[in-house]
């Protein structure tokens, strides 16, 4: 089977103010390199095609020209449901996403992989972490059973970013063009028991704030 992983790269950015009326978030340089650069760096030797899906300012990226890694951009903004809606008809059955303007370390994507294709269900890679700017989930077990969009709450299991989904998990929302998967697919799939989880130890890195941005190029002096 192809692995195939879709990066999110459709957001604003609007919380880094001026930063990002020129160019969008993943495209920031940290370390004389575009951010979404060090992402495809850790991916690309794991997966067979990697596709960015772009929204804000989407023709920025056409500069990349990276092998191996195919551009699709939407013309208005989608949600990060409604940017995989759109190609619905392109995704294999089962395929990876993560989004362009996080990165988590210390990662073993090996093993989530495994665990993801051996399962055959929608899953969720988590790890302890603050929740208030992310998704908090509660679990039993290898399930989710409760998932908040941004919830506001103190330390414990929040949802990094990156998951696997199954295409018929997301079927019955195939008539949408705007769509959610953190308020609309996520706490739905977690309501019916399609949703399962797999914990891991990375810590979040998101360059979507200037004190995240900062903490990323800390990481990368280490």
């Amino acid at each position: 089977m192809e692995k195939v992983l879709f990066i999110l790269c459709g957001g604003k950015g609007t919380r880094l103010g001026a930063i990002t009326k020129k160019v969008p978030k993943p495209l920031i340089k940290l370390k004389g390199r575009a951010f979404i650069l060090h992402l495809i760096k850790i991916y690309s030797p794991l997966f067979d095609r990697i596709v960015l899906l772009a929204g804000y300012k989407g023709k920025e990226f056409i500069k990349l020209k990276i092998n191996k890694v195919d551009l699709k951009i939407e013309e208005k903004q989608l949600g990060t449901g409604g940017a995989l809606i759109r190609i619905f008809e392109e995704l294999p059955e089962q395929f990876f996403i993560c989004n362009g303007d996080t990165f988590l370390w210390p990662l073993d994507l090996n093993e989530f992989i495994e665990f993801c294709e051996n399962g055959k269900r929608t899953t969720l890679m988590l790890c302890e972490d603050e929740g208030k700017a992310r998704g908090s989930v509660s679990i039993t077990g290898n399930s989710v059973s409760e998932f908040k969009e941004k919830s506001g709450s103190e330390n414990g299991l929040v949802y990094t970013g990156f998951c696997s989904i199954m295409k018929k998990d997301i079927i019955k929302w195939r008539a949408r063009s705007k769509l959610s998967m953190e308020k609309e697919v996520f706490p739905t799939l977690a309501k019916e028991c399609k949703l399962a989880c797999y914990v891991g130890s990375s810590k979040i890195y998101d360059i979507g704030t200037h004190k995240g941005m900062q903490r990323f190029k800390e990481l990368l002096n280490i």
